[in-house]
């Protein structure tokens, strides 16, 4: 069954974008600067990043005990930019992480988040969008397991996007996803926390709202009033 067909190849796709998504969020975090005597002597080279370290200290930041959610349910309303009511807030994410060229920008447009850019080939797994994350840090996972619902408000060109929930320990390796239209017209998205399927899917390190192909090619959607009830 040639639909049949298409839709596990299209599952399995996104389950290894899902894989290079999380590998690339582990780069997250700022590189550690040189040291001031490096930067001092024009005669010496700047010491290389251990990036291997960098790797460690995130996935480390992932396994960190996790902090209590805040009491409100409201993550952005998006009324003063681009900004969160806690947490370290969002990012931009592209398959960039991994070599590809596929670009996002985010800006706040009459109190909603405007996520566009372009998916372009050249990754095995081209992807482009937004995170947030909740913790003080980058993965740093929330308890939010008296929680039961994401709810936004989107619109956008019409197309299929991709909610990818990033968990605490274990949980965080291999993100659960659940797909959303972008129709012309605002309309609510509710997706329970439950139909993320992970063990702990109350415990979150980020949530990514990305573009994947098909198509490849420009997109634009926007998120509004975004809430974890």
């Amino acid at each position: 069954m040639p639909g049949k067909d298409n839709t596990v190849a299209r599952t399995l796709t996104w389950v290894a974008a899902a894989l290079a998504l999380f590998v690339g969020f582990l780069m997250v975090l700022p590189e550690p600067a040189p040291p001031p005597a490096a930067a001092e002597s024009a005669d010496d080279a700047a010491p290389e990043v251990d990036r291997d370290r960098v790797k460690q200290e995130a996935w480390q930041q992932t396994q960190a005990e996790p902090t209590a959610a805040p009491e409100t349910p409201l993550i952005a309303d998006f009324e003063n930019g681009v900004d969160a009511s806690f947490g370290f807030g969002w990012q931009v994410t592209s398959d960039q992480m991994q070599g590809g060229s596929s670009t996002a920008r985010l800006s706040a447009e009459n109190a909603a988040l405007r996520v566009e850019g372009e998916i372009a080939p050249g990754s095995p797994f081209p992807w482009a969008g937004a995170i947030y994350f909740p913790g003080a840090q980058p993965m740093q996972p929330v308890d939010f397991s008296d929680r039961e619902m994401l709810r936004f408000r989107a619109r956008g060109d019409g197309r299929t996007y991709v909610v990818m929930l990033f968990g605490g320990g274990n949980n965080a390796a291999v993100p659960p996803m659940a797909p959303f239209t972008a129709h012309a017209e605002w309309s609510q998205v509710e997706i329970p926390l439950a139909r993320f399927p992970s063990a702990t899917p109350g415990l979150i390190g980020g949530l990514a709202f990305v573009a994947q192909p098909p198509p490849l090619g420009p997109f634009g959607f926007e998120i509004d009033d975004v809430e974890i009830r």
